[in-house]
């Protein structure tokens, strides 16, 4: 029984995200120059960039979309793990990978299991000490999305950045 309904729980998840992708590719919001290029032209279509790439996770998951000077996608990477409620995330790797794939900007991530995007006091912190840390390489941190399977928060659409 314990099996079939994590099972079902587990099919359940899989149909949504699918359904998310889905909606993405149909609505278009990212466009796609090339099969190995995608452009990040709106908020909207990171938001639903990483709310299908973390929003159903059941444990907190740190995103980093590092991008071009034209916001093309260089990469979109899982940085950090956590537990069902906190993650621990370090400035230096972001900036180390950052320096690496020598991008111009970055969109942060990072999921609410709990399904309540309100950012935290530390979410608050961590995005201006990673924001002032990049400026300091010539990183621009374009956003920070909390995202949940049925919600986000965007800091730049709220003027937290």
């Amino acid at each position: 029984m314990n099996t079939q309904h994590n099972q079902s729980t587990w099919q359940e998840k899989l149909q949504k995200a699918t359904a998310l992708l889905e909606e993405i590719l149909r609505e278009n919001p990212v466009v796609y120059r090339s099969n190995k290029e995608i452009i990040f032209n709106t908020s909207d279509s990171a938001i639903k960039f990483c709310s299908a790439k973390i929003g159903f996770s059941e444990r907190e998951e740190f995103l980093v979309i590092f991008l071009d000077n034209k916001h093309c996608l260089i990469k979109a990477e899982i940085m950090f793990q956590g537990s069902i409620n906190t993650t621990s995330v370090y400035p230096r790797e972001i900036i180390k990978r950052g320096l690496q794939l020598n991008a111009a900007a970055a969109i942060l991530s990072h999921n609410h299991p709990s399904g309540d995007v309100t950012p935290s006091q530390s979410d608050q912190l961590i995005t201006q000490k990673i924001k002032q840390a990049c400026e300091l390489v010539d990183i621009r941190i374009i956003d920070h999305i909390v995202v949940a399977p049925n919600d986000h928060y965007s800091f730049l659409e709220q003027s937290d950045m």
